[in-house]
């Protein structure tokens, strides 16, 4: 991931999209170091979490798991500590290979390695850290779906629909877009039923319940029928 932002860097990726930013600006350097960092490690960070938790279950080992801690709640808060520092470092061993292989591709292409950029260390460290967060994710998820399978499943469709939607509804220029094209489609809707709706037969106009009343009323009491 790091070799392929430090790649790309500075290219125009077509279909009108904007150039990114090139090697010699701080936001790409922060890119190719933090950025695919995180990239690479949450979602196997987020996995181990799920089998950190639902491996209990599948090899039947939180029987004598819970002989030994009856409490539950102090159960899964210690093997969220556990998680969180094998996430954490799960985070920071990413970082080590983004600086190595992103330098590397860096240095090729005949830019400065950049550790000195601003704000850089500080986005690493919150890269770290949000690999460890996305552990104590799949510790929730391990902890609601027992069956291993299933939760990874769930996992990964987390990952790949429910955050990238999520991400779009909450972008501000998104969210512009998606009250745009709502407005759009009820004045378009309000548009038909002025124009269609004075067309349709009274009785389509009314409740069916008052159209059967109506008709009920037209008629003469005692069933007798009028002469022609």
């Amino acid at each position: 991931m790091t070799g392929a932002n430090a790649a790309v860097a500075g290219s125009t990726p077509g279909a009108g999209q904007p150039a990114t930013s090139p090697l010699d600006t701080a936001q790409a350097i922060r890119t190719v170091y933090a950025g695919a960092a995180f990239q690479g490690s949450y979602i196997i960070a987020m996995i181990l979490g799920v089998t950190g938790m639902t491996g209990e279950y599948r090899y039947r080992t939180i029987t004598p798991t819970f002989l030994a801690t009856p409490h539950r709640p102090r159960v899964v808060v210690g093997k969220m500590v556990a998680h969180l520092v094998i996430g954490i470092g799960f985070g920071i061993a990413g970082v080590m290979a983004a600086l190595v292989a992103g330098g590397v591709i860096v240095l090729v292409r005949g830019f400065d390695l950049g550790y000195g950029a601003d704000r850089l260390w500080p986005s690493i460290g919150l890269a770290v850290l949000a690999v460890g967060l996305w552990t104590l994710l799949g510790i929730g998820i391990g902890t609601l779906i027992r069956n291993q399978i299933a939760a990874v499943l769930v996992a990964v469709f987390v990952t790949f629909l429910v955050e990238p939607l999520a991400t779009f509804i909450l972008s501000a220029n998104d969210l512009d877009a998606i009250v745009k094209v709502a407005s759009d489609q009820r004045l378009h809707g309000a548009h038909l039923t002025e124009r269609w709706l004075p067309r349709l037969p009274p009785v389509v106009a009314r409740r069916p319940g008052a159209a059967r009343v109506r008709r009920g009323a037209d008629r003469p009491r005692g069933g007798a029928v009028d002469p022609p």
